[in-house]
């Protein structure tokens, strides 16, 4: 198999990956906000308060997943904001869910076993879609992490356009003539022909 094949098969078990999490995530959301309502109520808020409660650690763990989702993507080191969001929101979940569970006076036990299992299930399901990011850049690129290609530049001009193709190639951004420009120092209008050696004219929009 060669690497292009490696890369489309990893490419597949990644979507795949993101559609299960996914709809792990909107399963398990539906029930750890339902759990959270009743203990909302449980607890003496009324309309519209009591609908607000749950959408804050549902919300803290929603943001914090995209934000791991992204560094998994970009390949860079988790966040420690969104890590440490993601534990404390599925902490304030389970005790939620637990709380729910435990209302149930004809099957306290269970009924907290049950209602834990949401955003535990979550959260191993998200580590699990991590690692198969982790797993994809393995694939794509072997043992060995990708290298940056552009080396190190011998004249100003150089400088700007090997600055450029980092950005775009290594970096992942879109750089922009004036953004650029303004970057450096140069007039604009002098950035195409400057950057123009590696894109063959096919540069970005203004």
């Amino acid at each position: 198999m060669s690497s292009s094949d490696t890369r489309r098969v990893s490419r597949r078990t990644l979507y795949t990956g993101v559609g299960i999490t996914s709809a792990i995530g909107l399963g398990t959301g539906i029930v750890s906000y339902t759990h959270a309502l009743f203990i909302a109520r449980l607890a003496g808020a009324t309309s519209p308060v009591c609908y607000l409660v749950p959408l804050f650690a549902d919300g803290l763990i929603l943001l914090s997943s995209t934000a791991l989702y992204a560094a998994a993507q970009a390949r860079v080191d988790r966040p420690g904001w969104a890590t440490g969001g993601l534990l404390f929101g599925i902490v304030v979940t389970v005790v939620m869910n637990v709380s729910a569970g435990a209302a149930n006076p004809r099957a306290r036990v269970a009924g907290s076993l049950v209602a834990a299992l949401a955003p535990v299930v979550f959260l191993i399901s998200l580590e699990v879609l991590v690692w198969l990011f982790r797993l994809g850049r393995l694939d794509a690129y072997g043992d060995k992490p990708p290298q940056c290609p552009h080396g190190v530049p011998q004249s100003a001009e150089e400088a700007i356009r090997l600055d450029w193709h980092h950005r775009r190639d290594c970096l992942g951004q879109t750089p922009t003539y004036i953004e650029h420009a303004t970057r450096w120092g140069v007039d604009r209008r002098r950035v195409p022909g400057m950057v123009a050696v590696s894109t063959n004219g096919s540069g970005p929009d203004e």
